[in-house]
């Protein structure tokens, strides 16, 4: 208890150390491990985690064309490999505590905790703070200078209580507030340019606040139930005169009505009952409901109730799941919506397994869809109708090559209507303007990964996308743009010595280009490094390491978000701390 006490006292003061490091940065309002780690270098604001062994999209770009809306946290960074390559990959408790800077104002405070309240109950705490502040060029003048400022904070907590060995009660909650600047943009006065009279950076603040309480999988006799009850609310602040969320509705007399959407709240509920027929087959159905409510008198509220029936079977050689998903929406548009919810995996070998699955779904277009496109958004003038994939299909192959040796290649097809889509304004990129088309997509994908005990780590995926516009809605005209068309990424690390990591990582993407569009995105080339040491217990009683992290070092003019450059090269130095 006194060694748990003495650990308590050490992160609160370091992170209340960090804290006011922090606050000297001069803001207002700053804002799934599979073997060993291998780290994915980003823009310092980008720093991934943990890759995805399941998905072979390369992060840095499936912002733009995903369909589960993540809002902020895609593209906030985390905290460097070197904070918790260790503690992730060996499963230590999830204390940690890590401090990081660099040029251009990059910041990276982040730390975490979880006390044992009992034998049934814990309680965790992450805390955050990151963000870079650089003078960049224009995306269309290079003698145009601008600060690209973008600062995040977030918090979160999460209340677990034991019901069993295998469930739990939870409770969580959190906050994340993002502050950052726009491009500047010409002063437009009913629509004329004014030479010479430019807006410089106005600055845009979003909260997204969220809190959720359920029940994991609780087994009773041959039945097994969970669920959730979820609130989530959006809040966009900026400058009137320019704001985003500005929507103007235009009327037969001459009569301009503005209107801004303060915010958007979401209520989101969920059950599942499954019933084990046997020891092969079970049956069970879901039931969920999600409720879309604006700030706002010209949008209106919507609503998708689903009922996802269900049957499994499972032996050692399938795993079959044949479902599907009645979707009634209502609000904005009154539809009913079908889609699949199947999959089959066909274990050859044991070290070969065959799969496929077809699955598809409905997603608000909303703020929480906007911002998972890109933090730049611009609400349009017109609400947008429900995104329906009809169907989101995959099939492969997963192969464990050798020990530490795994490799996954699969080919998809999706169809959506009122897809959400990025375009370009005619003249001006001062924010991303969004609308829907129908379209489909092809994609071919290869994801390779090799682990030599703790010393190796390789790891190389690609995708290659065939994008297909199908119906532009006939209120909007502009033509989409930006989609990626091949997208690969290469990591490795390598471990000399006890403690010593070094890593080297390269991204590559194309991007598709439009005639009727006069900004073609660049290119992405990315190379980056990292580099850390564990210092050994015996020199320093704590668990500490000392990192270094560069990215773009090839100093390459790629987008980081459409129409948005990187800030170029950048390098982040710090310590992380493991409890």
């Amino acid at each position: 208890m006194i060694i748990l006490q003495d650990m308590k006292k050490i992160f609160l003061t370091i992170l209340a150390i960090g804290s006011v490091v922090c606050a000297q940065a001069q803001m207002d309002n700053v804002v799934e491990v599979e073997n060993t780690y291998t780290p994915t270098v980003k823009d310092a604001n980008k720093i991934n985690v943990l890759p995805q062994a399941e998905t072979t999209t390369v992060k840095h770009y499936d912002v733009e064309y995903q369909t589960d809306a993540k809002a902020t946290d895609d593209y906030a960074f985390e905290p460097a490999e070197a904070a918790q390559s260790d503690l992730l990959a060996k499963g230590e408790p999830e204390n940690f505590l890590t401090l990081a800077g660099g040029n251009g104002g990059t910041l990276l405070t982040r730390g975490a905790y979880g006390w044992e309240l009992s034998n049934k109950n814990t309680l965790h705490f992450d805390l955050s703070l990151r963000g870079h502040n650089k003078e960049t060029e224009h995306f269309a003048d290079e003698n145009l200078k601008w600060m690209q400022r973008f600062y995040q904070t977030k918090g979160d907590v999460l209340f677990e209580h034991k019901l069993n060995d295998l469930s739990r009660w939870y409770v969580r909650g959190g906050v994340t507030s993002s502050v950052f600047n726009y491009q500047p943009q010409e002063v437009l006065y009913y629509g004329n340019h004014i030479d010479g009279d430019i807006l410089p950076t106005d600055k845009q603040h979003t909260w997204d606040a969220y809190a959720e309480t359920g029940i994991t999988p609780y087994r009773f006799g041959q039945f097994t139930v969970d669920g959730y009850l979820k609130m989530r609310v959006f809040k966009p602040k900026s400058d009137k005169l320019f704001r985003e969320t500005a929507i103007y509705t235009e009327y037969e007399d001459g009569k301009t009505l503005v209107d801004y959407i303060d915010n958007e709240d979401t209520y989101e509920g969920a059950v599942n009952l499954d019933y084990e027929i046997n020891d092969q087959h079970s049956a069970g159905v879901g039931i969920k409901d999600r409720l879309l409510h604006y700030g706002s008198s010209t949008y209106k509220k919507q609503n998708a109730f689903e009922v996802l029936p269900h049957y499994a079977f499972s032996n050692e050689k399938v795993d079959l799941r044949l479902g599907a998903r009645l979707i009634f929406e209502s609000g904005l548009e009154q539809k009913f919506h079908v889609a699949p919810d199947a999959s089959i995996t066909v274990h050859v070998t044991p070290e070969v397994d065959v799969f496929g699955e077809a699955r598809g779904g409905l997603y608000f277009n909303d703020l929480f869809m906007m911002n998972s496109l890109t933090p730049y958004w611009k609400t349009p003038n017109r609400q947008m109708a429900s995104q329906f994939n009809q169907v989101e299909a995959n099939a492969g192959v997963k192969w464990h090559i050798r020990d530490g040796w795994f490799a996954k290649f699969y080919a998809g097809y999706d169809v959506s209507k009122n897809r959400a889509e990025l375009t370009a304004p005619i003249g001006q990129l001062s924010r991303n303007e969004v609308f829907t088309a129908d379209g489909s997509l092809v994609h071919i994908d290869a994801h390779t990964k090799y682990s030599y005990k703790d010393i190796l780590n390789l790891e190389a995926k690609g995708r290659f996308n065939g994008w297909s516009i199908k119906k532009r809605n006939p209120y909007y005209y502009e033509s989409p743009a930006w989609r990626p068309v091949v997208e690969a990424s290469a990591a490795a690390s390598v471990q000399p010595v006890t403690g010593l990591r070094i890593g080297v990582d390269y991204e590559f993407a194309s991007f598709t280009s439009d005639e009727n569009v006069d900004y073609k995105r660049p290119t992405t080339h990315n190379l980056g490094a990292s580099i850390s040491y564990k210092i050994p217990r015996q020199l320093l009683p704590l668990n500490l390491s000392v990192y270094c992290r560069g990215d773009n070092l090839l100093n390459q003019k790629y987008d980081a978000f459409y129409g948005y450059r990187t800030i170029g090269t950048t390098v982040l130095a710090g310590v992380a701390l493991n409890f």
